[in-house]
């Protein structure tokens, strides 16, 4: 890994990318290294110099993935801005969707990471979406005015729904390579709108 580190940023980024591309196109157990090779214009010997196999590159990519989006957000230091549930959860998919949208090969791929069933990369997937659960939660519920909420409702199974909302948007058997960042703010918005009606008390609604 270290070779592949002191390659100059471009051919990092070309190979990073074609990994990605191709990953997220067919998968972990139907992807090539020879196509990643060819879709980074180098040699499928390279691929194993520098990742020494194709899982070992393909959790690197998982990881560098869930890093920039990370770094996002930490950059951002929503939680201390932040302490209405709604807005942060409104502010969090923006910051999420601009990382993708400057990242296009991200969504493609992320998405058929969650849903990859190969036993050789199972475990690494399993800890990998537990830990991005919980990095989740932490973002929208530390220091959260819980005041807010009507009596009995619970801000953890609220942000349920809303992960599965979101889940939605990307289950269709294609999904889609760009992103209409606009469209989906516009349609989260009324989403969000509709839940803090229902959830909130009277007192907090706009």
């Amino acid at each position: 890994m270290e070779k592949f580190l002191a390659l100059p940023e471009e051919k990092r980024k070309g190979i990073i990318d074609a990994g990605l591309s191709t990953f997220g196109r067919v998968g972990y157990k139907k992807a090539s290294v020879n196509d990643i090779a060819t879709a980074a214009g180098i040699s499928k010997a390279m691929i194993f110099h520098y990742f020494g196999s194709k899982k070992q590159m393909y959790l690197y990519l998982i990881q560098y993935a869930c890093d920039r989006i990370i770094e996002a957000f930490t950059s951002e230091m929503l939680p201390k801005t932040q302490t209405d549930f709604f807005d942060r959860i409104l502010v969090g998919m923006m910051i999420k969707l601009q990382v993708l949208k400057a990242h296009p090969s991200f969504l493609q791929f992320l998405m058929s990471v969650y849903y990859e069933t190969d036993p050789e990369v199972a475990q690494e997937i399993a800890d990998f979406l537990k830990y991005s659960e919980q990095f989740r939660g932490e973002l929208a519920l530390t220091d959260i005015d819980r005041e807010k909420f009507k009596p009995g409702v619970e801000p953890e199974l609220v942000l349920k729904i809303l992960v599965k909302c979101a889940e939605g948007y990307v289950s269709t058997p294609q999904v889609p390579t760009t992103l209409d960042v606009e469209q989906l703010v516009e349609e989260f918005r009324a989403i969000i709108k509709v839940m803090r009606n229902n959830f909130y008390k009277e007192a907090y609604l706009e």
